[in-house]
């Protein structure tokens, strides 16, 4: 009996000394997985600007229509300008919470895993 304990002591020191690696490729991954999605927001942000950007070039130039306060050509512009503004904006936050949770890792892991 006596054996088997210090064979089970033997095995868990082994354990714990590879805890620390095990741990450090924990917080890279997260740490990477975090830029990787700040990355990804940050690009679908670029492409919504590209894509409203073009909607406004696309008008540019056309005779305006005097039939209201706003033709339909404004209108189109202030649609897309407040929608690209508010999902901008809300790209732009959720890029800037994971470029600040792979900065801190073990701090956000830690915040993540209760």
């Amino acid at each position: 009996m006596d054996k088997q304990i210090e064979e089970l002591l033997r095995l868990l020191n082994k354990g714990v000394a590879q805890l620390p690696n095990a741990l450090n490729v924990i917080v890279q991954q997260y740490a990477i997985n975090r830029l990787v999605r700040s990355g990804f927001e940050f690009l679908a942000a670029l492409i919504l600007f590209l894509a409203t950007w073009r909607i406004m070039i696309a008008f540019k130039g056309e005779p305006r229509d005097e039939d209201g306060i706003l033709s339909d050509k404004e209108v189109v512009y202030v649609v897309a300008g407040v929608i690209t503004t508010f999902f901008l904006f809300l790209m732009l936050l959720l890029m800037a919470k994971d470029i600040s949770s792979a900065l801190s890792p073990v701090y956000s892991l830690i915040q993540s895993l209760r």
